[in-house]
């Protein structure tokens, strides 16, 4: 059993899914705190950025702590990780997060 190598992420796909990414989150900014709105449009700038100048991903260590730092803004702001609006704004810093470390396609 050989593993397949995984396939490159293609250049022009790459704003559509930043295109994705924004439309699908953008109403939610609305409903979320500024920080966390402000947070969110930083990190998808970033992950725009990053494409943009053709740079590589940022570290796991770097991703595990930004991801930690995303967990403990939500706790902060809705005392729990748990609910309808925490979920939500999980859900959003999330999917902005994901478009940090896209690698191969399959991401």
């Amino acid at each position: 059993m050989s593993l397949a190598t995984p396939q490159a992420l293609d250049r022009s796909t790459c704003p559509w899914l930043f295109a994705v990414a924004l439309v699908t989150t953008l109403p939610h900014f609305l409903h979320l705190s500024f920080h966390l709105s402000a947070y969110a449009a930083l990190l998808l700038l970033w992950g725009f950025w990053r494409w943009w100048r053709g740079q590589i991903p940022p570290s796991r260590w770097l991703i595990v702590l930004i991801t930690a730092i995303t967990a403990g803004l939500i706790v902060l702001d809705f005392r729990s990780l748990f609910g309808r609006e925490a979920g939500t704004a999980l859900l959003v810093l999330f999917t902005a997060l994901k478009l940090l470390e896209l690698r191969t396609r399959r991401d």
